[in-house]
């Protein structure tokens, strides 16, 4: 960030000498005590604010703000000290230990009434224009102390000026209503009270212009102000400054457009608002920026472009907002009312329909249901538009599969192979189309292909081992299923061999398997909203391993593996009916069962198989249920759990659940150390495991370890992408970050947490898995670079993300990371 604090040093040493006068005017009567104070305290202290301004200025603000402190112990008189420590506590940093500024500022007029900065501080901060007053005489040429003092006079006037035109009269209760002192209660008169306030502020912001040429904030606010008194022209004039100082500014093109609309010039304002969607895409953002502007923030913009004559400019201005609504704030309905808007002013762009179409296939179950059919019709009208992207193609066979229309979805992903889709997964989904319609030959050759693809997704083994099966081909059959098995999601928990197998019993008993790996595996972007497609998984299996039943009523086996399926103990009680030593069967009733009843469970577990670890792992999961530990969370009543889970890790050194458990135990008996380790481990095991970042991250910061826990949280950003959930990390970073030095990065992590806090856009967080949280990295690394201004690392993260979603099928997230490209 720059630095405010040279900034704030330069303002003070240029008026050092005009406040010199006045300070003999002002400083009150010097006590005995005063003058009795040691010359070697006030060396002392002087010495310590200097190195208190130099730590500031290589931003190191805990050891600045520590300085000023001991300067102040030595010297309660220093006003500079005061005034430095609070234009410190001033930047929002967002960690314990920092002082009221304004109170710090006070202090600073207290002993030193001639401080202009300080008189400007307090009158900022606390809206007073006796502050501003004071720091004008001081300071004749103090450009921001007349811009503040304008601010107050005119931002709650332009309100109320425009409340009293539209007939609403304020609540006279209103404490900003009363502080403006209108004399009466008539409108007329009112309205002329108003206009001239907002007159003297538009002399205030001249004369800060006239002091600081390049002074943006002030043409602004001007500009604002002109228009609240339809100015119209001088309006544009201020606002025309402002984009010339400042071309990113979406609020002053927003502004400029709307004093063009008043003025007829619709071609000029239609221009105006397409450029505030660029750099202000929110609704929601710009409507802030019209605080006070006589519009209201839901109105903001659509009800603009509603005055404007129809054209084909303006159907590209309703695309635009479509497009920033849905890729940047993820407003859906905002962008849905945009793209169809855009789609009724006649704008015959391949992409409106694309995104609208997108917006609808991936949205909720319910909008869905709402918009039947309404996403394939999309896709249909961008195929037209545009017949030679693939994307398009891929995108409307997505929406034909889920609309089991198998045959036309074929005919998508046909066209989009013979366009180079780059889409990894393309082959496994028409694969899976040709096994819907029976077609086993075309769907074993494509789910072969998928598997040259990705030789890991267990989706493409598993219905290749389905069109074997129906084929009759057993053997076949038997070792996809078993692939799927292997390159599913691990479940080390409920491993058991099967043994040698007939080749009937091996494809029933495999394919049950089979599908509870699917029931746990989340496959692309198809049904990730809805649970059916999993629950019909978990049903399937059951179903194979009911029937297996019949035909081998006396295997134990079987019996667990539909317990797996149904979670009725009955299942496990037979099991171990059939085969008294089925350990397996053991531990899963001591989950299922009682705690007294869990413990004989568990303990015959670890007699028949004293070198299995998870057998252990559950004795320390029931030791920590039980009265005597739950009353008692201390070392001697944790002591048997901890020696299980420690047994457990010994047996088995990439345990990961045993780790969590003792690292969460020790955690919890003040052990913080040894948690650490456990929760390293974790991570080791875990390389993308957020949670097990946050626990480590919050050990490093009660150890005192600010850099490591600086560390773990900027991991955590990158794993986390831009969601809610980071609103506290953000937080733990700055205070870590401010811990070590850092006061700048500490101040830009609270005000990217305040930012989150009120406008957090909800972004999503599969090898197809892994690939997305990799891309949700580079994405978010990309955000990050370009809000500090690094287009060329956000450029190359960004196309990172681009590549990884677009191979990965997630067609939204790519079409937000091209978004955010073509803004740099």
């Amino acid at each position: 960030m720059p630095s405010t604090f040279s900034l704030r040093l330069s303002q003070r040493s240029s008026c050092r000498i005009v406040r010199t006068a006045l300070v003999l005017i002002l400083l009150p009567t010097i006590t005995a005590s005063q003058a009795l104070q040691s010359p070697l305290n006030k060396q002392a202290a002087e010495l310590l604010y200097r190195q208190g301004i130099a730590s500031a200025e290589k931003g190191d603000y805990k050891a600045a703000i520590r300085a000023f402190a001991q300067a102040i112990r030595l010297n309660p008189h220093y006003a500079e000290a005061y005034y430095h420590r609070g234009v410190i506590g001033s930047y929002g940093l967002c960690v314990d230990g920092i002082k009221d500024p304004v109170k710090d500022f006070e202090a600073a007029i207290k002993w030193n009434p001639g401080f202009a900065e300080a008189q400007w501080e307090v009158g900022r901060a606390q809206e007073k224009i006796d502050n501003l007053d004071l720091a004008i005489q001081i300071n004749p040429k103090y450009a921001e102390a007349y811009y503040w003092r304008g601010k107050l006079k005119a931002e709650n006037a332009i309100e109320y000026l425009n409340e009293i035109r539209s007939g609403r009269w304020p609540d006279i209760g209103d404490s900003d209503f009363t502080l403006l002192k209108v004399p009466s209660t008539k409108p007329n008169q009112a309205i002329a009270f108003l206009s001239s306030l907002i007159r003297l502020a538009i002399t205030d912001y001249t004369e800060s212009i006239r002091l600081r040429g390049d002074y943006s904030e002030a043409y602004f606010a001007r500009g604002t102000a002109n228009f609240g008194l339809k100015e119209y022209q001088a309006a544009v004039n201020d606002f025309t400054r402002v984009v010339e100082l400042r071309p990113r500014n979406g609020a002053a093109y927003e502004r400029r457009g709307l004093a063009r609309l008043e003025m007829g010039d619709q071609d000029g304002a239609l221009k105006d608002f397409i450029q505030s969607i660029k750099f202000a895409p929110s609704a929601k953002a710009r409507g802030l920026g019209l605080f006070g502007f006589g519009v209201q923030a839901e109105d903001s913009y659509t009800s603009h472009l509603d005055k404007i004559d129809k054209s084909s400019n303006l159907a590209e201005a309703y695309y635009d907002e479509g497009k920033a609504s849905a890729l940047v704030w993820n407003d859906t309905e905002m962008a849905l009312e945009s793209f169809t808007r855009a789609m009724q002013l006649g704008l015959k762009k391949a992409d409106v329909f694309y995104q609208r179409g997108l917006l609808i296939s991936e949205e909720s179950l319910d909008l869905r249901k709402e918009w039947k059919g309404q996403a394939a019709r999309d896709f249909t009208q961008a195929i037209l538009l545009d017949p030679g992207n693939p994307d398009y193609y891929y995108s409307r066979g997505m929406e034909r599969f889920k609309s089991a229309d198998y045959r036309a979805a074929i005919a998508d992903f046909t066209e989009a192979i013979r366009l180079s889709s780059s889409v990894t997964d393309i082959h496994l989904w028409r694969g899976r189309g040709y096994y819907s319609l029976g077609d086993h030959q075309n769907a074993i050759a494509d789910l072969a292909l998928a598997i040259q693809l990705n030789p890991q997704s267990p989706a493409a083994y598993y219905y290749r081992g389905r069109a074997y099966d129906d084929d009759d081909k057993k053997a076949l059959a038997v070792a996809d299923y078993l692939a799927a098995v292997r390159y599913g999601p691990p479940d080390k928990e409920h491993e058991i061999e099967g043994g040698p197998m007939e080749a009937d019993v091996a494809l029933l008993y495999d394919r049950g398997l089979a599908r509870l790996t699917m029931s746990r595996v989340k496959d692309n972007d198809e049904f990730s909203s809805d649970l059916t497609q999993q629950e019909d998984y978990v049903r399937e299996a059951g179903e194979d391993f009911s029937a297996l039943i019949k035909v081998k009523p006396n295997w134990g086996e079987v019996y667990y593996q539909r317990w797996r399926t149904n979670h009725v103990t009955a299942d496990l009680d037979q099991a171990i009916r059939i085969k008294p030593d089925f350990v397996e069967a053991y531990t899963a009733r001591a989950w299922e069962g009682t705690t007294a009843d869990s413990r004989a469970d568990v303990e015959m577990a670890i007699r028949l198989k004293p070198d299995w670890p998870r057998p252990y792992y559950l004795r320390g999961r029931i030791e920590l249920l039980n009265d005597h530990f739950q009353r008692n969370l201390n070392q001697g009543a944790a002591k048997p759990a901890l020696a299980d889970f420690t047994h457990a890790i010994d047996l088995d050194p990439d345990f990961v659940e045993a780790y969590e458990e003792r690292g969460n135990l020790r955690w919890g008996l003040e052990n913080s150390q040894g948690a650490l380790a456990d929760f390293t481990q974790v991570i080791r095991l875990k390389p993308n495991d957020v949670v097990s970042y946050q626990a480590r991250a919050r050990l490093r910061l009660e150890l005192k370890d600010y850099q490591g826990a600086i560390d773990d949280l900027t991991r955590i950003i990158e794993l986390a992408s831009a969601n809610s959930t980071l609103v506290p990390i953000y937080g733990n970073r700055a205070r870590a970050r401010y811990e070590v030095g850092d006061g700048r990065g500490s101040v830009e992590d609270c005000e990217e947490k305040k930012r989150r806090t009120f406008y957090c856009p909800i972004c999503s967080i599969s090898a197809q898995i892994a690939n997305a949280k990799k891309a949700d990295s580079f994405f978010e690394k990309g955000l990050n670079l370009s809000r500090r201004g690094d287009n060329g690392g956000a450029a190359e993260n960004f196309q990172q993300a681009a590549r990884l979603y677009h191979a990965a099928g997630k067609m939204t997230q790519y079409q937000k990371t091209e978004y955010e490209l073509s803004k740099l």
